[in-house]
């Protein structure tokens, strides 16, 4: 493969330092030194037919321990994210990252963002990056670790990228449920009577957050919990962890190699062209029939806290469905955000700057094409939140990122990290365990919902206040209503009442003003 032009090495001899991105994921395009401890840096862009920029990964080299001061000249526009009190990382061996703390700016620019910071050097070298890296290599390196032999793992390429990179896919499961004709052979194995879960990552390559979600779900998967074992005594999940290992090894902000936004193309992917994505919308269209739930897994720069967005429903008793899962995200997660979650019709056809739409995403484009009632995107702020949950405890011993009155939220939200990103995925593993009821260490036991179809009530109370669904008289009539709720929802089909008609024919006039 070509070495890619973010992947430099700048020499300053006189002060014997050297600055270098030549590494996987690394990006850095130029390097000027002001003064002997001050120097100005550019990034690279995406791909030379975007402005995309923002990730930066660049290691330093100096002789004698000293102070040196750092400009990154040319960020995309992002200087609300560090309003809001985002830094960069540094880390002296790539496995233990710290957030940069000292005489740190932003300054908007007409390139965008200017960022300066300084960093006394206790060590001859340190990485410095936008945010935590996880690298294509990480990715590879933490794969190939993973193994237990009391769970049944299967990895394999699902596909190569346009550039000739792995794209990982794996299945996790218990041995329960392994057809017998499947025992001997060395492909993936089928299961009866189990649904899958297809969940996956880093379709954007600086979102390095979903990629520590990931991580997060896998080892919780792995551990000896007793509700992961659970987990997997019902469902396989299928995981594809970097859906753009291109764009991740070149250290871009979004894109892949070509430029191209990979979340915009699920609607008709070109196998030569997004590999990756038609390969992952294969695999779910071909297993639709059993797929509880997809999810796919993000970073966001401008909305702060972790939520979801989810697809909107022409359908009153669906759309409580969709939502059951991120309101159970709500009671699992001390950091979820359901007053950020979207499940609007507006936001499936929003459409980006450049006129992409939405409906090419992950999350509508495979609801369009399977039919999936759970469909979603997971996304986590790149700094913090806005308010935290004081969520009950389970029952079983749980980490500190659980607990509210933790040290690490004394002062409210706190600056997201490694730790965070990762409870997440653990947290999507025990809200999922919730909705099929299997959970012996539910927090939906020690709240005043006690079940599953109490809490469906609960949720189907807040999605009468959501638009359109507030807007329609027969909805407003029951939304207040918890008995008229309960027997809306327990309702078959087939044997609708006249309260699920008129709501339904009331949608479907207002779809057509």
């Amino acid at each position: 493969m070509e070495a890619h032009q973010s992947h430099c090495i700048f020499r300053f001899p006189e002060e014997n330092i050297e600055i270098s991105s030549d590494f996987d994921s690394g990006n850095l395009i130029r390097a000027e030194k002001q003064e002997p401890t001050k120097f100005f840096l550019w990034i690279c862009t995406d791909s030379p037919n975007t402005n995309a920029r923002g990730w930066f990964y660049f290691k330093v080299s100096v002789s004698e321990l000293q102070t040196l001061t750092f400009h990154v000249k040319n960020i995309g526009n992002l200087t609300n994210l560090y309003k809001f009190g985002f830094r960069p990382v540094f880390s002296y061996d790539k496995q233990n990252w710290e957030r940069i703390t000292s005489d740190f700016t932003a300054v908007p620019t007409p390139e965008g963002t200017e960022i300066s910071f300084s960093h006394y050097f206790a060590e001859d070298s340190a990485y410095f990056a936008f945010t935590y890296p996880w690298s294509y290599e990480d990715n590879q390196n933490f794969l190939d670790s993973i193994s237990n032999p009391n769970i049944y793992i299967f990895r394999e390429n699902l596909i190569s990228s346009v550039e000739g990179r792995k794209c990982d896919y794996l299945a996790i499961s218990s041995f329960k449920g392994i057809l017998e004709t499947d025992m001997m052979s060395n492909g993936p194995k089928e299961f009866s009577e189990k649904q899958l879960i297809v969940i996956s990552a880093r379709v954007h390559a600086a979102e390095s957050g979903s990629s520590f979600m990931m991580n997060g779900l896998i080892k919780f998967l792995l551990s000896e919990d007793p509700r992961a074992i659970e987990l997997l005594d019902n469902f396989v999940f299928l995981l594809v962890p970097m859906l753009n290992p291109d764009g991740v090894y070149k250290g871009n902000m979004r894109f892949d190699t070509l430029g191209q936004n990979l979340n915009r193309f699920y609607s008709d992917p070109i196998i030569s062209l997004h590999p990756t994505i038609f390969a992952i919308k294969e695999l779910i269209v071909h297993n639709k029939e059993r797929i509880f739930c997809y999810i796919d897994l993000h970073a966001h720069a401008s909305i702060k806290g972790i939520f979801i967005f989810g697809n909107y429903m022409n359908d009153f008793k669906k759309q409580v469905e969709t939502c059951l899962f991120p309101k159970l995200m709500e009671i699992n997660n001390v950091n979820f955000h359901w007053e950020q979650c979207n499940f609007s019709d507006e936001n499936m056809k929003a459409h980006d700057k450049n006129g992409d739409s939405r409906e090419g995403s992950g999350r509508v484009g495979i609801f369009k094409a399977a039919g999936l009632l759970r469909c979603y995107t997971l996304e986590c702020n790149y700094h913090s939140g806005i308010t935290t949950n004081n969520i009950p405890s389970p029952g079983i011993e749980e980490s500190l990122i659980d607990d509210r009155n933790s040290v690490i939220y004394n002062n409210g939200s706190p600056a997201y990290d490694i730790k965070i990103f990762e409870n997440v995925g653990k947290s999507i593993c025990v809200s999922i365990l919730d909705l099929i009821e299997k959970n012996q260490y539910s927090r939906l036991r020690v709240t005043e919902f006690q079940s599953i179809e109490d809490f469906k009530v609960h949720v189907a109370e807040n999605v009468a206040k959501l638009v359109p669904y507030r807007y329609f008289n027969e909805i407003r009539k029951i939304g207040k209503n918890k008995n008229a709720l309960r027997e809306l929802l327990c309702k078959k089909e087939e044997k609708e009442g006249n309260e699920n008609k008129a709501i339904a024919e009331e949608i479907k006039v207002n779809e057509n003003l």
